[in-house]
């Protein structure tokens, strides 16, 4: 399904490179973009505020939480140590050190967990635990998992 045009401003020249690299979800939180009902954002890195460039190295896709949350902070306050510490970073910082899914079945909510100092200041600098947000994520979780399983039961070979 293609993403829903974004009519707020114009598309970023390196739009479609951009998500397709990304694979339309947002780099930060992982939201799939065509849940979103509008076009993720180009986000930059490095923020042109301070000396990043529109180079594609400095891109990222991001969702209409993580990019104005992000604005032009390259680093946050870690809650844990009370130190700053970069955010994370889509080209050089690996999800899966940084960041975790965190579900709560009792709740209907998936959180996101830092799994180190950078993990833990991004979690807090781009809100991705605010409530709405981790109700949503538990809907697209639960979407994913049904498709996921209706995709397995449909593709069975009946010969087998």
């Amino acid at each position: 399904m293609a993403p829903v045009s974004n009519r707020d401003r114009p598309r970023h020249p390196l739009y479609a490179l951009v998500t397709e690299r990304a694979n339309h979800v947002c780099e930060y939180c992982l939201a799939p973009e065509e849940v979103a009902g509008k076009e993720f954002q180009v986000e930059h890195i490095v923020p042109r505020a301070r000396g990043g460039t529109d180079d594609l190295a400095n891109l990222a896709l991001a969702c209409h939480r993580c990019n104005p949350s992000k604005w032009a902070t390259q680093e946050a306050l870690d809650p844990q140590s009370q130190t700053r510490a970069p955010l994370f970073n889509p080209r050089s910082d690996s999800w899966d050190v940084c960041l975790a899914f965190e579900l709560n079945p009792a709740d209907e909510r998936v959180r996101i967990e830092g799994r180190n100092p950078t993990g833990r200041a991004t979690v807090e600098c781009l809100h991705m635990n605010a409530a709405h947000a981790t109700r949503a994520r538990w809907k697209w979780f639960f979407h994913d998992a049904l498709e996921a399983l209706f995709h397995s039961a449909t593709s069975r070979d009946p010969e087998a």
